[in-house]
């Protein structure tokens, strides 16, 4: 199943691959547009912080893009999203962001990984993001 938009279906990785940097490069260039960078959950994390926000946020676009083939390694995806939110959103509650911020940063993210995917792939990556959000609320929660 071909993850990104257009073009015939490739092989498995090469797909999921060809979609991470679609999505990375889609992402960059978003970031260093002047609205976002103005948007206040952008503003929220210092330039040292970002460099953690980096890796969180490389670790959830591979966990998008790529689609498990079996169903336990479906649940594995499932179960790290919601590990990888929990992570997120303590994170970013000890760095005195709000709950929305942070969850308008992940729709971001989320936006611009399904703007670079095959609408086929939506579900998956909808799920998963979901995931993510569910544990950045549970974090918040226990602030």
């Amino acid at each position: 199943m071909s993850l990104t938009n257009g073009g015939p279906p490739d092989a498995g990785s090469d797909s999921e691959d060809e979609l991470e940097g679609s999505a990375l490069r889609r992402i960059r260039r978003r970031l260093q547009g002047e609205s976002v960078t103005k948007q206040p959950w952008y503003q929220s994390v210092q330039e040292d912080g970002r460099d953690r926000m980096r890796l969180f946020g490389r670790r959830m676009l591979t966990l998008l893009v790529h689609e498990p083939q079996v169903r336990r390694q479906r649940q594995e995806a499932l179960a790290e999203s919601h590990v990888l939110g929990r992570e997120y959103g303590t994170e970013m509650a000890e760095k005195g962001v709000s709950l929305k911020d942070t969850l308008e940063a992940l729709v971001f993210f989320r936006s611009m990984v399904l703007d670079s995917a095959d609408s086929k792939s939506w579900n998956h990556i909808l799920e998963l993001a979901d995931r993510v959000m569910v544990g950045v609320a549970e974090s918040y929660e226990k602030q």
